[in-house]
């Protein structure tokens, strides 16, 4: 097997500390593709696991099944191995020796060294009980062990058993504290907050924009702009989904972009194209900002604001960086939007998915306008949504009447409409 070096990370970063790998040779296309799975899962955050995953063939087996048959998702992949990782560093065995000491010489099920395994696993849940962490934190270790038994054909049971409970409550941040946020804010965090804030994007997916899922609309001032979320860059994969972003984010967004055409002290300026990121860190190469180094600059943001202050020997705080999705969600509940439609637009598959989804994007943008949902109070919401409600309020298409390109008809429509409309709007 041929001795690999790693020196740097997938980004181009120096490693603190660099691994040598012992990678086997590839006999197939599949066997190619797992590998480069397993270093771009791991290189970056916990170079240590490539080793533990590539030179047993305990994990091997493990990493197939997931990146085959489950979500395939590179964080949690990474996430699983850990936990094993910590395990049999516990149990100064190896993933190979573990699962061998529950069969027998022709892999058949050593039905005593099973049943020593499963006192061993009730062992390390008491002694992770012990250290006080949080039950579905121990729980997910758990589980995160007995996928490698599983992955591997052997049936391990151990008794313990706790409920799932939460103890650290995540809460939504409220309007005034996201006022002050963006107050305390440079623009590239204002963009970044109201992005999530308005259109419920979870932090990985938003992280994954580039520019053309939103040229069609930003070039053509349509407003709110679509965004049509594929399943690849999702969560889980599972299906597509689309939202919206509201007025204030298409300001911060445009300047934004002006801002990297143009250049700061920190980045040349830049040609923006249909593959550029939508959110870029601070640097000189152009790559997507990850989301981690997303989610630390908005935990960031929220001691610099005080909305968090720092406590003692805790990594635990009830506002985090997906509270801002909580807010979208809760924020057009409150402001009357239907659930169906709140569910569909942060990228839950529920049941009425597909009536929500048939509905079309003019129809979801209606009712994404309808709902107003601003972090600016009101009085501060320019003259071009005041505008789109006045249109509406004549029972036209506010994308449509704004578009240079219309014609005078469509103004005579209104008149025969009820012209008397603009009494309605207070202004």
């Amino acid at each position: 097997m041929p001795m690999v070096n790693f020196l740097k990370s997938k980004q181009g970063i120096k490693l603190k500390t660099p691994v040598s790998v012992n990678i086997p040779e590839t006999q197939n296309e599949t066997e190619k593709k797992l590998q480069e799975y397993i270093i771009q899962a791991c290189i970056n955050k916990m170079p240590r696991l490539l080793p533990f995953v590539l030179e047993n063939n305990s994990m091997m087996e493990f990493a197939e099944r997931f990146f085959l048959h489950s979500s395939g998702k590179q964080e949690t992949f990474k996430e699983y191995t850990r936990k094993i990782f910590t395990f049999c560093k516990w149990a100064n065995n190896t993933p190979d020796k573990i699962i061998a000491s529950c069969r027998n010489e022709d892999l058949s099920p050593n039905l005593k060294g099973i049943e020593e395994m499963e006192r061993t696993l009730d062992e390390y849940a008491l002694i992770l009980q012990s250290s006080k962490i949080a039950p579905n934190t121990l729980l997910n270790s758990l589980r995160s062990i007995k996928s490698l038994f599983r992955s591997n054909y052997v049936n391990v049971k151990p008794y313990y058993h706790r409920p799932a409970v939460v103890i650290y409550e995540v809460r939504a941040p409220t309007l005034e504290e996201l006022r002050i946020l963006i107050n305390g804010a440079n623009l590239r965090e204002r963009l970044i907050v109201a992005m999530l804030a308005t259109s419920g994007l979870r932090t990985g997916t938003l992280t994954k924009l580039k520019y053309h899922h939103v040229k069609f609309d930003l070039e053509r001032n349509v407003i709110p702009v679509h965004l049509d979320i594929e399943s690849e860059i999702t969560k889980g994969k599972y299906h597509s989904y689309c939202t919206f972003f509201n007025e204030e984010t298409v300001e911060y967004l445009s300047a934004y972009l002006q801002a990297r055409r143009i250049g700061t002290p920190y980045i040349p300026p830049e040609e923006i194209n249909d593959d550029s990121p939508l959110i870029r860190p601070q640097r000189k190469d152009i790559r997507p900002i990850s989301p981690l180094s997303l989610q630390r600059g908005i935990h960031k943001l929220y001691f610099r604001t005080g909305i968090l202050i720092r406590k003692p020997a805790t990594t635990r705080y009830d506002v985090t960086a997906h509270a801002l999705r909580k807010f979208f969600r809760t924020q057009m509940a409150f402001l009357g939007v239907e659930k169906e439609y709140i569910e569909y637009m942060i990228g839950h598959k529920t049941d009425t998915y597909f009536d929500a989804k048939m509905k079309g994007v003019e129809y979801l943008r209606h009712v994404y306008e309808k709902s107003a949902i601003s972090i600016r109070p009101q009085a501060e919401i320019g003259k071009l949504t005041l505008l789109r409600e006045l249109i509406f309020k004549l029972g036209l298409n506010p994308s449509e009447v704004l578009n240079p390109n219309i014609s005078s008809q469509v103004f005579m429509q209104a008149k025969d409409n009820g012209g008397n409309a603009l009494g309605d709007l207070h202004i």
